[in-house]
């Protein structure tokens, strides 16, 4: 059977589970359906002896999925009356709302507490192994859970995934499809949204139109795995037939190699791969039917499925560009480019266009070149995701070469002041504690036979001067400070647009004079200064620096920081 399993899963892409009550069941001990009516029904008519039976024999309907609704709905109005009487006792979930002025249901806020208080139970090893497994799948394997259950269990074993509460909640959120949770039938957590009684499926049925549309989309683009539901089960076969109204046969029939049920039997000898056949208005379905007696050998098999590309940088990225096509503004590093640059003259893709990866392989979403990385510092002219852009894209780059921190660190520190800094970024600044560790010996040398003392002297002679971005770095930090070199960078960037591009003329010293001008603005927010017996935002540990280069100068001037050795 296990060669029958690998023609199921090895080709399987990440897939959706569809998980039912069964799971909550098998993992938590959670109540059925008819249980949950047992109990409810004791508490609204406590004064009969078969109180469930009772509701039951007023019903001429013997169909599970109509009798039981009809029945919630019989409980919610003889519990709300004998709650208002002051017959039922005020439980916790009660104390806190003011029904006369809320005008909710006592009975929805009583059912919402039964279901949380469902949580894992104290299971056997084999069950615990199924639980630890589906941990690690839920981080690596799956796209998204759709699920009829009201509980909390499937949060906790797919934390970090959006949850979606009904149909309203998916219409009005920006969904992405990745590491979502549908909660198609309510939650615990909002009251008002559990499908439970008569009217409840009612309303549920006419506002259905955009659920089946986003479930058919889901569908079509992801294997779907169901968990805890029989092919028969009538919430199944309901969402099914709205999608068969949909599709035409031979799509049905493509739709139907994406679909898997897994069919939980106790008394199961082994685990068995089938075909199975389901019949919708008028129109026939196959789908795979997988029968066993654990769950371990699927989610085995599971657990060799992994995404090509992270998880969460996809969903960023959705819903960036999401936010970029539908109010025409880009956000965080999603850069809007011209079709030029997608398309050749016969409108053909080009075969190197890249979308939503970073060029430096470093991972997270920002799409930013070190170029822009420079000009940036200056022109602050792009936007940039700063979290991702400090804790993966600098600290991949650093590995390798030298960028401009202290303006980025700056900003990620105002944003995440409690975060600490990776620890390359950490090297790095203790590497460039002082105006002159970033000068090299040979510009420490060149100082002294400078025949330039401000800035302004550089302009005259500027476009035929030979090495300029060196002899610029011949001025003293006092000559450099307090915007000037900031004001005299920005205007050439403006002026010549190419000048950081590779091959560009003396672009390397360009870029150690930008990193220069970075510290002089930026570094004292990093590593702080005195101030009245305080230090500013960012201060982390600073102690002496002492470069055993005789040439260096130790004086600062301007008060801008020559100490700071970060732990």
């Amino acid at each position: 059977m296990d060669a029958d399993l690998s023609q199921v899963f090895d080709s399987l892409n990440a897939p959706y589970l569809f998980v039912g009550s069964g799971f909550s069941r098998r993992y938590c001990g959670a109540p059925s359906w008819q249980e949950v009516l047992m109990r409810l029904a004791k508490e609204a008519r406590p004064e009969k002896e078969y109180p469930f039976a009772s509701y039951k024999s007023e019903e001429e309907e013997t169909e599970v999925s109509i009798i039981y609704p009809r029945i919630a709905s019989k409980i919610e109005k003889d519990y709300n009356r004998l709650f208002f009487e002051g017959e039922i006792k005020k439980g916790i979930e009660h104390a806190q709302v003011d029904y006369e002025k809320s005008g909710e249901s006592p009975f929805r806020r009583h059912l919402a507490h039964i279901f949380s208080e469902i949580s894992k139970t104290d299971l056997p090893p084999d069950l615990e192994e199924e639980l630890s497994d589906l941990g690690v799948i839920a981080k690596h394997s799956v796209n998204g859970v759709i699920t009829t259950n009201y509980d909390g269990f499937l949060e906790s074993v797919f934390p970090g995934y959006d949850v979606f509460i009904g149909q309203e909640d998916l219409i009005f959120s920006q969904s992405t499809g990745v590491e979502e949770i549908y909660k198609i039938h309510g939650s615990y957590t909002s009251p008002h949204s559990l499908v439970f009684t008569e009217a409840d499926y009612v309303g549920y049925e006419k506002r259905k139109a955009y659920l089946t549309a986003k479930l058919l989309s889901i569908f079509m683009e992801n294997p779907v795995i169901f968990f805890g539901y029989s092919a028969s089960d009538t919430d199944v076969l309901g969402i099914f037939e709205s999608i068969a109204n949909c599709l035409n046969a031979e799509h049905l029939m493509q739709l139907g190699k994406r679909i898997i049920f897994v069919d939980y039997k106790e008394d199961q000898d082994e685990t068995q791969v089938a075909t199975g056949l389901m019949h919708l208005n008028g129109k026939n379905m196959s789908y795979t039917h997988i029968l066993t007696n654990s769950y371990l050998p699927i989610f085995k098999r599971l657990l060799k499925v992994k995404r090509n590309y992270d998880s969460r940088i996809l969903r960023k990225l959705k819903k960036d560009i999401y936010y970029t096509i539908s109010a025409n503004d880009a956000v965080d590093a999603v850069k809007v480019i011209s079709d030029g640059d997608f398309f050749d003259e016969n409108y053909q893709l080009k075969n190197q266009a890249v979308v939503g990866l970073s060029v430096s392989g470093h991972g997270g979403h920002n799409v930013v070149t070190p170029e822009e990385v420079y000009r940036n510092v200056i022109l602050q002219d792009k936007t940039i995701e700063i979290k991702s852009f400090v804790e993966s894209w600098l600290v991949g780059n650093l590995a390798c070469k030298e960028y401009p921190v202290y303006y980025y660190v700056k900003q990620y520190k105002q944003i995440y002041p409690d975060s600490e800094l990776p620890g390359k970024i950490k090297d790095y600044i203790n590497r460039h504690p002082s105006f002159d560790s970033f000068l090299s010996k040979e510009i420490r040398r060149g100082k002294k036979n400078r025949c330039y003392t401000s800035l302004f002297q550089f302009k005259a002679e500027w476009a035929e001067m030979k090495n300029r971005y060196a002899k610029v770095m011949y001025l003293d930090e006092v000559e450099l400070n307090n915007g000037r070199l900031l004001e005299f960078l920005r205007d050439h960037l403006i002026e010549s647009s190419d000048c950081l591009q590779p091959g560009a003329p003396y672009s390397t010293d360009l870029r150690r004079l930008i990193r220069l001008c970075d510290y002089l603005e930026n570094a004292t927010a990093v590593l702080g200064e005195e101030n009245g017996g305080k230090r500013s935002f960012g201060a982390v540990g600073a102690t002496e620096h002492h470069d055993k280069d005789p040439s260096i100068q130790r004086t600062n001037p301007m008060g801008a920081p020559s100490v700071g050795i970060i732990a």
